[in-house]
């Protein structure tokens, strides 16, 4: 039995055959939203997952080229069995990758037990789907062939974006969140559709009013004067022909402090209003693509009930404004929006983010509660964890809720 596996590797992104989700939610690893493709299968042959790789464990094989990022490992697993040799295709088209043949690199046979590869084929395109399949033969001189798995290209390169870096025109010390809007024409019916997006601080990205993926605290936090990075979601089935909308919402994070912190974060010298960059990439039904970059044309506004937020301290969220209700759909009428100022990259690098994001994965309901006086309650959950809190309430206008988190109690309680 063989079972095959794809690893990420800086800026090349992978899926394989049992790893089709829902493409609304945007479950991406590095730059991969995954799709499942159907071949008859072997009933002892199975995809076996994903999992990442470290970049510098295959830099030292690849003789010429001058890093890993452009070359994924690829690694499949014998189950029950000695392996004697392997021979390893890769192919932009399915159908030749599963008769065996691979225009993009095909190994021949190795005599080997080894089950992982570094890609040393072709160099690989940006925004390219390949296509691969291994073939074992044991110590017994029984042959085992995989399914064809899968993975795909992001940017590869930064010179291969065509968005510009913008944000709102308020300072680093302007407290509410920035929103910003896009609207676009899809022409003609979708094939395929990723966003890729990158921030200086966090983002929310939405399409049509619908938020995009279940990652959260995107992206991850970097040396902001040294490497960004950007993330990739389907957004195939959100997209519809006619007039579209993307949305964007931006927070601080570690990006621009605007409190006190340890660490001194408040002086970081990459400290800045959160700025994004973003490539909406649609491919159509006839091959044609169209990309909606981020440019001077956007719309902005900081009028949205987001008033403060700070990767300590939390939000400040006033449901009494209600004037951006709706503000991320086609209907919405942003003519009191303002425009966008262009920013500077603010690193030299902008990188795939390939590790595994921040989920919500489990609700965890509180276990007690105790009452101090009429105002304040104090809910008792357990265990010490990591979440956002979520709450039902019922009051007048005006009414202002506290929630303060905490991992240990004083002697009476509270």
């Amino acid at each position: 039995m063989v079972c095959s596996r794809v690893n990420c590797r800086g800026n090349v992104i992978f899926a394989n055959k049992e790893s089709e989700k829902k493409s609304n939610r945007g479950n991406c690893l590095g730059n991969l939203c995954f799709k499942k493709v159907k071949y008859h299968e072997d009933k002892n042959l199975r995809i076996d997952g994903l999992r990442f790789c470290n970049e510098f464990d295959g830099a030292k094989k690849l003789k010429d080229r001058t890093s890993c990022f452009d070359a994924p490992r690829l690694s499949w697993q014998t189950l029950g069995e000695s392996q004697k040799s392997y021979a390893l295709v890769v192919d932009t088209d399915s159908v030749a990758a599963a008769a065996g043949n691979g225009s993009a690199w095909s190994t021949g046979v190795v005599e080997t037990d080894k089950q992982n590869v570094v890609y040393a084929g072709k160099p690989l395109k940006p925004f390219t789907t390949y296509f691969w399949r291994v073939e074992t033969v044991g110590k017994d001189g029984k042959t085992n062939v995989s399914p064809v798995a899968r993975f795909e290209t992001g940017m590869m390169s930064v010179k291969n974006w065509q968005g510009s870096w913008i944000s709102d025109n308020n300072s680093r010390d302007y407290k509410p969140a920035p929103y910003f809007r896009k609207t676009f024409n899809v022409e003609k019916h979708v094939k395929t559709a990723r966003a890729y997006i990158s921030a200086g601080g966090l983002f929310t990205l939405s399409v049509n009013g619908k938020k995009v993926g279940d990652h959260f605290l995107d992206p991850v936090y970097t040396r902001y004067d040294r490497r960004c990075k950007y993330v990739t979601f389907d957004v195939t089935s959100l997209l519809h022909e006619g007039i579209n909308v993307v949305g964007v919402v931006l927070g601080n994070g570690w990006y621009n402090h605007q409190a006190f912190a340890v660490w001194d974060f408040e002086r970081a010298p990459w400290r800045q209003r959160p700025a994004m960059c973003m490539d909406l990439r649609i491919t159509y039904d006839d091959g044609s693509v169209a990309t909606v970059p981020t440019d001077l044309s956007w719309r902005s506004s900081s009028d949205g009930p987001l008033v403060y937020n700070n990767i300590y301290t939390g939000e400040h969220y006033d449901f009494n404004k209600n004037s951006l209700q709706g503000w991320d759909t086609p209907e919405y009428n942003d003519s009191k929006w303002g425009g966008v100022r262009l920013r500077q990259v603010p690193a030299p690098i902008v990188s795939a983010q390939a590790m595994e994001p921040i989920r919500f994965v489990e609700d965890i309901a509180a276990k007690g509660m105790k009452k101090l006086n009429d105002s304040t309650y104090i809910y008792d959950f357990g265990k010490n964890m990591a979440g956002v809190t979520t709450v039902k309430l019922r009051g007048d206008s005006g009414t202002v809720v506290r929630i303060s988190h905490g991992e240990r109690l004083h002697k009476d309680g509270s």
